[in-house]
């Protein structure tokens, strides 16, 4: 599955797969603190948001960190959990699904990556495979307008930081938010 797809000078990554990299390590750190009960995960437990704040913004961190292009950055997100994914036997992956749109949600314009909703009749793989498809050019021209619309993100990361606060977000240091200011400048 393609991560990244080039479009009028945007780069288009897929939530997918950034979500592939982090399950297990999500699955993992859950278990290893024993959150795992008769082999199911409780996903209102406040304990249990906190993880998937952390993967996520970890996550979504790193991928900024590691972003190369010059273009403006736009994670796509369309109901990522599948039925398929080890997550999908601990809990509902519906519930899962909506849980993921609701942490991006939060997190959206605090970070130096956009994130842009999609819903289930356009695929990511729509973007590459048919681009001439109104819905498709539809979806292109509302990214274009998001960008247009879309304030440049303090470049003090104060909002990240009280998410991170909120949360018990440790690993979002001084450190690792220098980092991304570094890539925020270099991307502007």
């Amino acid at each position: 599955m393609n991560n990244q797809i080039v479009i009028n000078n945007i780069t288009l990554i897929n939530f997918r797969n950034i979500y592939i990299n982090l399950e297990i390590s999500l699955i993992n750190d859950i278990n290893k603190f024993n959150f795992i009960k008769n082999n199911s995960i409780n996903l209102k437990d406040s304990d249990i948001k906190k993880f998937i704040f952390h993967h996520i913004i970890y996550g979504l961190c790193e991928e900024c960190i590691k972003f190369k292009k010059s273009n403006k950055a736009i994670l796509v997100y369309e109901n990522t959990c599948k039925s398929t994914d080890e997550i999908a036997g601990y809990c509902d992956v519906n519930v899962f699904n909506k849980l993921l749109c609701d942490v991006l949600s939060k997190i959206k314009g605090k970070l130096p990556i956009n994130i842009f909703f999609v819903d289930n009749s356009i695929k990511f793989s729509y973007f590459k495979t048919k681009p001439k498809n109104g819905a498709v050019r539809d979806m292109i021209s509302l990214i274009d307008q998001s960008i247009s619309n879309t304030k440049n993100i303090d470049i003090s990361f104060k909002k990240i930081k009280n998410i991170a606060k909120i949360y018990g977000l440790t690993f979002l240091s001084a450190d690792y938010f220098s980092k991304l200011r570094t890539k925020q400048l270099f991307m502007s």
